[in-house]
């Protein structure tokens, strides 16, 4: 059988080796970047055969945000304060400590989506042509390569903590491809290779 383990890559170096050495496996560590519009370094343990880090497919955060002539007025508010904040040892407003993320639209790829919006910080804030609003989930899906709508139905913060859970569909795929099994396809009824 084969199986497929997934991780943050900054994890504590200890940990990962109890991981490789439990699995029998080194993991493959490449950035989620290259395949879609979001930075997330993730190692990946497996025994399937090697393929290798994936190649850049040039996707960019402009490429998954929505337009701003298209994001519902409701969805902008006012700067939180601790984005017109310049930080000790930063050159420009923003987080301080990693209590918090900010996707800025200017910038090629995203943070990392994470699961954890109930720490106090905002994780989810998007600044758009100088302006703030939060990220729909919708973004956030195609940041990690769902369909649109595929958490629809669950309330807005449901749905951005699972898909900060979730594995990166591309990455995921990436590291399955070796496999020559046909995959239900998630969009359709139809089966891919």
């Amino acid at each position: 059988y084969g199986f497929l383990f997934e991780n943050v890559a900054r994890m504590d170096a200890a940990d990962r080796e109890a991981i490789t050495d439990a699995l029998g496996v080194r993991p493959l560590v490449f950035d989620a970047g290259l395949l879609g519009a979001q930075r997330r370094v993730r190692a990946w343990w497996t025994n399937l055969p090697s393929i290798g880090a994936p190649r850049d497919r040039e996707i960019r955060l402009a490429d998954v945000l929505t337009r701003p002539d298209e994001v519902p007025p409701e969805a902008w508010g006012e700067p939180p304060a601790f984005l017109l904040r310049t930080y000790p040892g930063s050159t420009r407003p923003g987080i301080e400590g990693g209590r918090g993320q900010v996707i800025r639209s200017d910038e090629p790829k995203s943070p990392t989506l994470l699961s954890n919006l109930r720490r106090g910080a905002p994780y989810d804030v998007v600044v758009q042509e100088g302006r703030v609003r939060r990220l729909d989930p919708v973004e956030a899906e195609r940041l990690q390569g769902y369909p649109d709508g595929w958490t629809e139905g669950l309330p807005r913060r449901k749905r951005l903590e699972l898909l900060g859970n979730a594995w990166h569909v591309p990455s995921a795929e990436h590291v399955l491809s070796t496999l020559s099994l046909p995959v239900p396809d998630p969009r359709g009824d139809s089966c891919r290779r």
